[in-house]
């Protein structure tokens, strides 16, 4: 069984899934970096080519073909848009879902050149506003544990995770 990080932008998925996957002696994953190598083009350059539906496809392609056990997987923060993607999160993976606030979200990625606009929002913090609205409730719709990362290192944040996953039913 995969142990798979879900959360926003900023939330700490990939420095937290490196962590945890050496703590627990798994392999690492991170979505984005799966999909960037593939296509050779950043985030950012395939969005701007080809749209968000065109990078939408390549990471639900992706994590199909994620079908390694003993990993900790680092998904890209939407990858909970299509049912598909969470039907399979929840039959492959036991998801923790890494909560961060808008404002924190902003916080942490900006000035980050790999991060293309989600929505046409004026301003960061209402973009991450709005698409945690939307979002939120997928995320819970998938989560095994929910994980608040506000004012933690990610060695704290890895220890919590460890103790949710320790006291899990065998799964």
């Amino acid at each position: 069984m995969n142990t798979i990080l879900i959360g926003m932008r900023g939330s700490g998925k990939t420095t937290v899934g490196k962590l945890l996957a050496e703590r627990l002696g798994f392999g690492f994953v991170d979505m984005d970096q799966e999909i960037i190598a593939r296509e050779n083009k950043s985030v950012s350059e395939m969005v701007a080519a080809y749209g968000w539906e065109y990078f939408r496809d390549r990471e639900s392609e992706a994590l199909a073909q994620c079908s390694l056990s003993r990993v900790v997987i680092a998904t890209g923060g939407g990858v909970i848009l299509r049912a598909q993607n969470r039907a399979w999160l929840k039959e492959h993976g036991w998801n923790c879902w890494l909560m961060i606030t808008p404002e924190e979200s902003c916080r942490r990625i900006q000035g980050s050149a790999d991060r293309p606009p989600l929505t046409g929002a004026k301003d960061l913090l209402t973009e991450m506003r709005d698409v945690l609205s939307v979002r939120e409730p997928l995320y819970r719709e998938v989560a095994n544990v929910s994980i608040s990362t506000g004012g933690k290192s990610p060695e704290q944040i890895s220890d919590e995770i460890l103790s949710h996953y320790q006291a899990r039913p065998h799964l």
